[in-house]
């Protein structure tokens, strides 16, 4: 991994959030002067390309294993009713 992109990532993933990027903007415009210093582009219509493909990849709740704590949000219905099925199994 080229090392100002390990830079950029070692940042977002510090411990103390003052140490991290304090918007999402400053990370974009670091991520974006990364992309143009290695002459590429990624305007609106890649990023829209990029957000098309992962909607389209994204896995079920139940293929992600994932707490609802971990992903941020409330579970959704299908993760309820899935939570549901595994306690009744246990």
């Amino acid at each position: 991994m080229p090392e100002p992109l390990k830079r950029i990532l070692h940042k977002v993933l510090r411990g103390n959030p003052d140490d991290r990027y304090q918007t999402g903007g400053e990370m974009r415009d670091e991520l974006r002067a990364w992309l143009n210093n290695q002459g590429k582009r990624f305007g609106r219509a890649r990023a829209a390309e990029e957000l098309e493909t992962l909607l389209h990849e994204k896995p079920a709740p139940q293929e992600t294993r994932a707490f609802p704590i971990e992903k941020g949000v409330l579970p959704t219905p299908e993760e309820e009713a899935t939570e549901e099925e595994q306690d009744r199994s246990e």
